[in-house]
């Protein structure tokens, strides 16, 4: 049944990330790749348009069954989401077809902005994009989060990966202070996948991607856990200490 469902899931999620592509490469037409002001107008329309097929595609690659604990915060709440244990391409596509309210950006490489298809669905999101061979991308994307942090809501939330690397998920990495520099109030976010088999884990000693895709279509339904954890407000000293912000943050995912 498995290896009979996979070729359909195949078709579908190549569909409709296909369909999502149309949208979002539409929506960030004339846009620099890396804009100043969130979008607006018709171009939020098409947002909207993009995120409904992308929650298709990963309904069609059987990530069906979810249980939420918790609540999203608003983008004034917590204008930072941050997403740990980081184990799997798949950690954001399962929330994002679920629970995720709107459509976050993430802080992803400046690679993934020329990827054919999803490229244009990463910029349409509205991504701050890192050049990891450039010494000042860094600094500029950590000013990009604090410029959109202090607009008070208008920027979508932002998604960040502070362990920086893909892990087996069952432990935190150190958090990278990056996340924590603006010192506003962040939302910790925890994904488990609950399958029997681990079909979503991708480590440098594990399976690759075509490996972790193929697995995870031959799995006719897929489990997952998604804890809204509460907001973070930071004190005055994590303010002026972000190694301990960051630190407090993972100790308290920790628990």
């Amino acid at each position: 049944m498995a290896f009979t469902l996979a070729p359909v899931k195949l078709f579908l999620v190549g569909l409709f990330f296909g369909l999502a592509w149309i949208p979002s490469r539409i929506a960030v037409i004339g846009l620099p790749l890396l804009p100043d002001k969130p979008l607006s107008g018709w171009r939020i329309v098409l947002k909207d348009l993009t995120m409904f097929f992308v929650r298709l595609a990963g309904y069609s690659a059987g990530l069906l069954k979810q249980t939420v604990k918790g609540r999203q915060a608003s983008a004034k709440e917590a204008p930072v989401i941050i997403m740990a244990p980081h184990s799997s391409s798949l950690d954001t596509l399962g929330p994002l077809a679920h629970s995720i309210i709107g459509f976050p950006g993430a802080v992803s490489s400046i690679e993934n902005a020329h990827l054919p298809v999803i490229g244009a669905i990463f910029r349409a999101s509205q991504c701050i994009f890192v050049e990891r061979k450039d010494p000042n991308s860094r600094s500029k994307a950590a000013q990009q989060i604090k410029d959109r942090v202090e607009s008070g809501g208008e920027w979508p939330q932002i998604i960040i990966f502070p362990e920086g690397f893909c892990s087996n998920g069952r432990y935190l990495l150190p958090f990278k202070v990056g996340p924590f520099l603006p010192g506003v109030s962040v939302q910790p976010m925890s994904v488990t996948f609950n399958n029997r088999l681990d079909v979503s884990s991708w480590i440098d000693t594990g399976p690759g991607l075509v490996a972790i895709w193929s697995l995870l279509l031959c799995t006719p339904i897929s489990s997952m856990t998604v804890e809204w954890h509460p907001v973070y407000h930071p004190s005055e000293e994590e303010k002026k200490d972000p190694q301990l912000y960051a630190r407090n943050v993972r100790k308290t995912m920790s628990r």
